[in-house]
């Protein structure tokens, strides 16, 4: 039988990052796929590329694909969008009405993102991934002062921010890595992070913190935070997506608002492990669930199960639908 061909259309930065990795992996087990990096070539070069693959999908991941230098001139009208939420900007007038007529439909990692593309007539899928849980057996601090880890990805998210937010008597060190050259005089410990850890070193890393600190205000997906959820670490977080639709707040980990402020309070890790080990394991399970629905959507056939939650925050479950 012959597989189906899927046009996977990503960012350069991806490559990097591996942050398409996990999707690309799982269409790849139902369809022979091709990627195209999108700053690669130039739009007519793109086009032309895809045409020769000669696709039966053709999926953007992250940004939407044009009217003009995509839609129309892509040979393969069944089209995919795969929307991330950090960065994410409504749809005009215009391309509404041209991704309703060319029945683009958008597989969606967070449930914001959802919302919007199916409250706009998109057909919408929602399900959220989950990491294989890596538990590492050890004891965690039920009283402060803390170990924090901090990625920082963005200058208004640093050391200030995160000593206000936990408070700089419950902390007693931050290991800092940073994307900035930013001086600082901290009023806290800091253990400074080359910009290159081996493997093994990064993750001998988390069996030293009691605490995640996400490094965005919004995420795509958040494979960051993620992966120190699926070590039984727990996060802090800003309250928005996707870190919202992970953390229950003072229950598996904790989330702050734009005042940089913790909204339950500081609860010590030791008592938010077992539940966020708990949501782990259960979050995982259902996410291998709906990998055969997730191809079944991109192939463009029903998905295979499908459910509806009418609560701001989703069960681990939740996977959605919109037709």
């Amino acid at each position: 039988m012959t597989r189906p061909r899927i046009a996977f259309v990503g960012r350069a930065v991806h490559e990097k990052t591996r942050s398409d990795r996990f999707l690309m992996d799982i269409l790849s087990e139902v369809a022979d796929l091709k990627m195209f990096r999108r700053e690669a070539m130039n739009g007519a070069e793109l086009v032309e590329a895809i045409n020769r693959f000669n696709p039966d999908q053709t999926l953007f991941f992250q940004l939407p694909p044009s009217i003009s230098d995509h839609l129309l001139p892509i040979k393969c009208k069944n089209f995919v969008w795969v929307p991330m939420w950090d960065g994410f900007k409504k749809l005009g007038l215009r391309r509404r009405l041209f991704f309703r007529y060319f029945r683009v439909r958008s597989l969606c990692f967070s449930h914001s993102t959802f919302k919007y593309v199916r409250n706009i007539g998109q057909n919408a899928l929602h399900v959220r991934c989950y990491p294989r849980p890596e538990i590492a057996a050890r004891t965690f601090r039920d009283k402060p002062p803390y170990t924090l880890f901090l990625w920082q990805r963005t200058p208004q998210l640093g050391v200030d921010e995160v000593v206000q937010i936990v408070g700089r008597e419950n902390i007693a060190k931050i290991i800092l890595k940073s994307d900035f050259d930013i001086t600082t005089n901290p009023t806290v410990e800091l253990q400074r992070m080359p910009e290159w850890l081996p493997e093994n070193e990064y993750k001998a890393m988390f069996n030293q913190i009691d605490y995640y600190v996400a490094p965005r205000f919004q995420e795509g997906i958040g494979f960051s935070f993620l992966e120190a959820l699926s070590r039984g670490i727990p996060v802090i977080g800003h309250d928005e997506a996707t870190m919202n639709e992970y953390i229950v707040d003072g229950q598996n980990s904790l989330l702050f608002d734009d005042r940089f402020q913790l909204k339950s309070g500081l609860v010590s890790p030791a008592r938010l492990r077992p539940a966020l080990i708990a949501d782990m394991n259960e979050g995982h399970q259902h996410w291998l669930k709906a990998i055969p629905s997730v191809q079944a959507f991109i192939l463009g056939n029903k998905p295979a199960t499908s459910g509806c939650s009418n609560s701001s925050n989703p069960p681990l479950s939740a996977l959605e639908t919109r037709t």
